[in-house]
């Protein structure tokens, strides 16, 4: 045989993976995200009106394309299906950063400006463990919150164009609306991490019904010291936000994933250079395995086969295989 007739099917092989490649890259969306940044009132204002020129200052929708071109085909796609980014003036008594509903993620206007004008090297101070969710407990702060700092590492190379508040921030809102996308989810309603909710309150894990949080009994509490970040460095749980509910726990290590892998940007909560948490190790550890196992299977769904996406949906209906939650111990 001659050595042509051995080459031939690899370079037939190779042209049809290249064109394929330049076929999807051709099919990419536009997010336009121009066209739908605007400014409202309030949240549920009719009218929203264009950015003015004021919002430049902050390069929002500079920050925004930086934030798309280096994520996975998935959140592209989800960018590409929001149809409105809504600023809003007037928040109301209650503080919020901001929350997705149907294709549309609004902002609060201050916390926006906050995070879009900070240097990319800095995070905020994670001093609040206690988020109590849909109940009426206040928030909690740690005993020793003045002493703990969060730090962030550039863990692959990367020239950040835009802070690593906005991005996260943007990818944690963007996954809600992945999580309750009927077309990649069976139970939109219930949300990716259900099984896990669910597999608690069979077992005991909880002490009350809307009970995700009580998992750390201690945020119902008070006196608690940083310590217990040891403590979430060994769970299933992504982030003491993300005990608060279900929805939140797949939103936070869906932010904080793409960031790892796609960003290179790890971080660590320490206090008096002892490292209490570190984002990267606790993605090694067991517990959390299975979750992550979804957000990797999620993130993968433009990839993946009807076959292969069937599967996934039939064992997330069902809560077996490898998504099978890991409880808390």
């Amino acid at each position: 045989m001659s050595t042509w007739r051995l080459i031939f099917p690899i370079l037939i092989g190779f042209i049809i993976s290249f064109l394929a490649q330049a076929v999807a890259l051709a099919a990419a969306c536009d997010p336009k995200f121009e066209d739908k940044l605007c400014v409202a009132e309030h949240a549920y204002a009719r009218a929203c009106k264009p950015l003015p020129d004021s919002y430049q200052h902050f390069r929002i929708e500079e920050q925004l394309y930086d934030l798309f071109q280096l994520s996975p085909e998935m959140v592209q796609l989800g960018f590409c299906r929001v149809e409105e980014l809504r600023i809003v003036r007037k928040w109301g008594e209650n503080s919020h950063s901001g929350f997705a509903l149907g294709r549309q993620i609004v902002i609060d206007r201050t916390f926006l400006f906050e995070v879009a004008d900070m240097p990319g090297d800095r995070a905020f101070r994670r001093v609040v463990f206690s988020f109590p969710g849909y109940t009426d407990r206040p928030m909690r702060m740690l005993r020793d919150f003045h002493e703990i700092e969060k730090r962030l590492f550039q863990a692959k190379p990367y020239v950040a164009g835009s802070s690593y508040e906005f991005k996260h921030f943007m990818l944690h809102e963007l996954a809600h609306l992945v999580d309750f996308n009927f077309e990649n989810n069976p139970q939109p309603n219930s949300g990716y991490f259900a099984c896990e909710f669910a597999a608690q309150i069979l077992h005991g894990k909880t002490e009350q019904a809307l009970g995700y949080s009580s998992v750390f009994p201690e945020q119902f509490g008070h006196n608690v010291d940083s310590a217990i970040y040891k403590r979430l460095a060994d769970s299933s749980i992504s982030s003491f936000y993300g005990a608060s509910w279900p929805t939140e726990d797949f939103a936070e290590l869906f932010a904080d994933y793409v960031l790892l892998e796609h960003f290179g940007i790890n971080y660590t909560i320490e206090k008096d250079g002892e490292v209490l948490f570190d984002r990267a190790k606790q993605f090694e550890n067991e517990n959390i395995q299975n979750k992550l196992a979804i957000v990797k299977t999620v993130l993968a769904w433009p990839q993946m086969t009807d076959v292969e996406r069937h599967a996934f949906m039939d064992d997330r209906t069902h809560c077996r295989g490898i998504f099978e939650p890991t409880l808390v111990q």
